[in-house]
């Protein structure tokens, strides 16, 4: 009796497997395109994302839980992803950006003191190993261009980049070595060898500067739909 209900088990086995994986490549087929944005707290994204999603404006507070929308584009689906900015949450929103096909990196071009937060968060992306073994494309966006005092994205870029070379470098001391991932070692041993650019990283990146208040965000929905 315990051969025949083996046999059983084996048999079950052998077409259930192989059915469930079907499913689940089928869905995930399916699903295409996943699209994250990230970026520090108050950046505008989740504004972003409702624009995306409604073609206008809204006044929305700052997110502390992660946002799915789906847009359909010329090429399909897109699974447009807004993750929080508050550093407590970066684990859980990590899990989003090591699967991502691309990520749009949101900063508030007016407020220079959220660049070193962004450098922070860059960093810490950067420095992931699943997300460099994944290659995503990278749209960095310099939000909020209508208010004043707001820097274009170059300048934006720039001190973010400044900021991340002191980090990475400080990141190669003694004190913060052992905090480091092995499979990142690789990855900050490159990226703290010369003066920090996020174009001599593994991330195919763009540069935009938008304004969701004023419905200037034509740059991100091309990058949406080519990505």
């Amino acid at each position: 009796m315990m051969e025949d209900f083996l046999k059983i088990v084996v048999l079950i086995a052998l077409f259930v497997c192989p059915a469930l994986w079907l499913m689940s490549a089928f869905r995930a087929s399916k699903t295409g395109p996943t699209v994250v944005m990230c970026g520090p707290s108050d950046a505008g994204k989740t504004a972003l994302m409702v624009y995306l999603a409604r073609g206008k404006h809204v006044e929305s507070q700052t997110s502390q839980a992660v946002n799915t929308i789906s847009l359909t584009t010329k090429r399909g689906a897109v699974t447009v992803i807004d993750t929080p900015g508050n550093f407590r949450l970066l684990p859980e929103a990590m899990k989003y950006i090591e699967r991502a096909t691309s990520l749009i990196f949101v900063v508030d071009s007016a407020d220079k003191h959220s660049f070193k937060m962004a450098a922070q968060q860059l960093v810490d992306i950067l420095l992931n190993a699943k997300v460099a073994a994944n290659d995503p494309s990278l749209l960095f966006v310099a939000n909020k261009t209508d208010v004043l005092g707001s820097r274009d994205p170059e300048t934006v870029l720039h001190f973010v980049q400044l900021e991340a070379e002191r980090i990475l470098k400080a990141y190669k001391s003694e004190a913060h070595m052992k905090n480091i991932p092995p499979d990142s070692m690789h990855i900050l041993n490159r990226l703290s060898q010369e003066n920090f650019s996020i174009y001599n990283t593994t991330l195919q990146v763009a540069l935009c500067g938008v304004s969701v208040k004023a419905g200037d965000v034509t740059d991100v929905l091309s990058f949406v739909e080519k990505h």
